[in-house]
């Protein structure tokens, strides 16, 4: 089956033969993720002035709030393994300033919201690869999370750096775009090598593509 959005309505359809597409949610705001496991749907809903998280059997059954954001988020992943939420929210500290704050929640079962990174400037891409840790960008910059341990660690300092995404099947192997004279430019394919126990060891750059 294939999920889309068409304004705040999610549909699901069948890949094959005529188009037999079904509506399964309303009001779903920011976007929504579907579970590595397949078997819960995550997305934003904006309920009384504030953004909640919810989640959804795959056919928009059993329709569950599990957490209301503190404050605006457009960016989430799931965990590896389905059992938690990353999200990333941000509040202004003055006119000109911001910060990003980091949260996980459980979801298996549900648990309460907690912080685990806070840090001003612009932020871009969550992934969360396995259970040892995640990626996030943190101004322009590559840090690693590492949930055993709780600390961060950079693992590449990468100037321009707006966003990443995954570029293998094990997680691990990222394509990073960074922005330089007004363009954007998919230009990098890292490898993060020397995982032991959540604790990034080196980093290794695979390709570089001039621009």
């Amino acid at each position: 089956s294939m999920y889309f959005g068409d304004k705040d309505t999610l549909y699901v359809r069948s890949l094959e033969g005529p188009d037999d597409r079904r509506k399964i949610l309303e009001k779903v705001r920011g976007g929504f993720k579907v579970s590595p496991d397949g078997k819960t749907l995550c997305f934003l809903r904006a309920e009384e002035h504030s953004q909640v998280l919810m989640l959804a059997n795959p056919d928009g059954s059993h329709v569950r709030k599990l957490a209301v954001l503190p404050r605006f988020s457009s960016t989430w992943t799931w965990s590896a393994d389905s059992s938690a939420i990353a999200v990333l929210t941000w509040k202004g500290v003055d006119r000109n300033r911001y910060k990003n704050i980091l949260w996980v929640i459980a979801t298996q079962p549900p648990g309460a919201l907690y912080q685990i990174g806070e840090w001003e400037g612009d932020s871009g891409a969550l992934l969360w690869p396995d259970v040892n840790g995640l990626l996030v960008d943190r101004r322009d910059s590559l840090w690693f999370y590492s949930t055993p341990d709780q600390t961060w660690s950079m693992v590449q300092d990468a100037a321009g750096l707006t966003a990443f995404r995954p570029a293998g099947p094990d997680g691990w192997t990222i394509a990073a775009s960074r922005h330089r004279k007004s363009q954007t430019f998919w230009d990098a394919l890292w490898r993060v090598t020397g995982l032991d126990n959540g604790r990034v060891e080196d980093h290794l750059l695979l390709l570089h593509i001039a621009k």
